[in-house]
């Protein structure tokens, strides 16, 4: 975590100078009951989510919402001391942000007033929750929880936007867009967390039909009215907004032909968006008569099924196109995944088995971002593989069969922790040993170690060992305590 170290170097110094006093001396310059070094790294932390003018930066911000960028909101107002040990109450986000540009090497917060509270996520429920911090150390229990300093999840900067709908301290639902699906993995969202990504968010590029006509208000879920006054304005406002609404009427200019128009309710406001997306007149019926699509790309093909034909004509697909959907369903059976040990920090065994419906020909297997992991046959079932660690609560895989049999399968599953100090040795599995008169063999650590009785059950030899990555033979009892007794192999 960052300045996680000085966090507890600056508590233990503190503590320190308190207790090495002599009695009888004066406290001279006793210590700003407010300070706090995990307000100090947690504005610094903020402050790095804007320029120099207080503007939103768009490279570290991919959500543009401050629980999900950042990793908190306070609850105002908030009473934070310079280190001059002038105090400052803010009343809202806007003016934490000013808080926050004023902020200089000479001139900076490094206290906060106890208690205070916060609103954080909650992954658990999908909803947003307040959270009491009344001293210094929940505060670094928070700050610790943020993780500032993790850079273990790398996305590329691909645009294809996904969202999510999580709900507010007020039980209002808002959407989360984030611009690719590795993004949201990034913060614990799966697949069937994602909903459609069809509510308006201000400032886009893509609502270039019209502008608004500044000052424009909105209303957010706690009843206070926000007024906005440019587009530089946006970014700022919902960054720290979840759930708003606009405040009726208002004026926007329509780009073609610089027409105004007055938007006088929500209705209106939807019948404008409901143009500006228009980009194709495409206007086909409820009816649900499905149709597939088979759908070529580089990394295999897939189908996606359309609610009907006029679906997929105003996607640009004609009747060339068209597949037996019945192709695209149940294309694999009985997906299994066994998860094995850890080979490292960074990887582990897994096998995969399944079925594909009498298909007996080559398959490939993808991880996340369509990055091939092998490609083999349905002869070779069960597959065993090293399966390397996405960084995420959940690893994913994805199987194409050969393009001549069109369906992709998908599956998840949750990562093993390998965040650990691997032994100095192991086996050379299987390995056996006698139990009450029974030989069992055991093919990981993990059932070695859950099933092996030092009291009374005996190792049947010669087995193999690894030793710092040395293969060594053990044939007796006696060579297999030279290289130590087991609660003492790697001291």
């Amino acid at each position: 975590m960052k300045n996680l170290k000085f966090i507890y170097l600056a508590f233990i110094l503190a503590m320190f100078t308190l207790v090495s006093c002599d009695n009888n001396d004066p406290i001279v310059d006793q210590e700003n009951p407010n300070q706090s070094a995990s307000a100090r790294t947690s504005m610094s932390e903020l402050k790095s989510h804007f320029n120099t003018n207080g503007q939103l930066r768009t490279d570290n911000n991919p959500t543009n919402n401050v629980l999900f960028d950042f990793c908190f909101d306070f609850q105002y107002p908030v009473t934070f001391t310079y280190n001059t040990g002038v105090n400052v109450t803010v009343n809202n986000f806007d003016a934490l942000v000013d808080v926050l540009v004023a902020m200089t090497d000479s001139l900076y917060i490094d206290g906060i007033v106890f208690p205070f509270n916060v609103e954080v996520f909650d992954d658990a429920t999908n909803t947003v929750i307040v959270q009491a911090v009344n001293n210094e150390l929940e505060f670094i229990t928070l700050i610790e929880s943020c993780g500032f300093d993790d850079d273990d999840c790398v996305c590329t900067q691909e645009y294809v936007p996904v969202c999510v709908e999580v709900e507010d301290v007020n039980g209002e639902e808002f959407t989360v867009e984030y611009p690719n699906m590795c993004s949201a993995a990034c913060d614990g969202f799966t697949q069937q967390d994602l909903t459609d990504c069809e509510d308006f968010t201000p400032g886009d590029d893509d609502n270039d039909c019209f502008e608004f006509n500044y000052p424009i208000s909105i209303t957010n879920s706690n009843g206070s009215t926000i007024v906005i006054n440019g587009d530089d304005e946006w970014n700022n406002i919902l960054f720290a907004t979840n759930a708003y609404d606009f405040v009726y009427p208002f004026d926007v200019t329509l780009l073609e032909g610089n027409v105004v128009s007055t938007i006088t309710s929500a209705d209106d406001f939807e019948t404008l968006l409901d143009t500006c997306y228009e980009d194709d007149p495409c206007d086909c019926p409820t009816v649900n008569d499905p149709v597939c699509i088979l759908i070529t790309t580089p990394n295999g093909d897939h189908i996606e099924e359309f609610d009907n034909m006029c679906e997929a004509e105003c996607a640009g697909y004609t009747q060339n196109d068209v597949v037996d959907c019945n192709t695209s369903n149940d294309c694999v059976e009985n997906f299994t995944i066994t998860v094995g040990e850890c080979i490292d920090e960074t990887s582990y065994t897994v096998t995969f088995n399944f079925i594909a419906n009498g298909y007996d020909g080559d398959f490939t297997l993808y991880t996340r971002n369509n990055v091939m992991l092998t490609t083999s046959s349905m002869s070779n079932l069960p597959l065993t593989l090293t399966m390397p660690l996405s960084g995420f609560d959940e690893d994913y895989i994805k199987v194409i069969l050969d393009s001549t049999v069109p369906c992709d399968y998908e599956e998840e599953w949750f990562a093993p922790d390998c965040n650990t100090t691997l032994p100095c040795w192991d086996f050379v599995y299987p390995v056996s040993f006698n139990h009450n008169g029974s030989t069992i063999t055991v093919n990981d650590r993990t059932s070695f170690d859950n099933d092996f009785d030092s009291n009374t059950d005996t190792l049947v030899y010669p087995f193999n060992v690894i030793i710092n990555n040395v293969t060594s033979t053990i044939n007796t009892p006696n060579g297999f305590f030279v290289i130590g007794e087991f609660d003492r192999m790697c001291e």
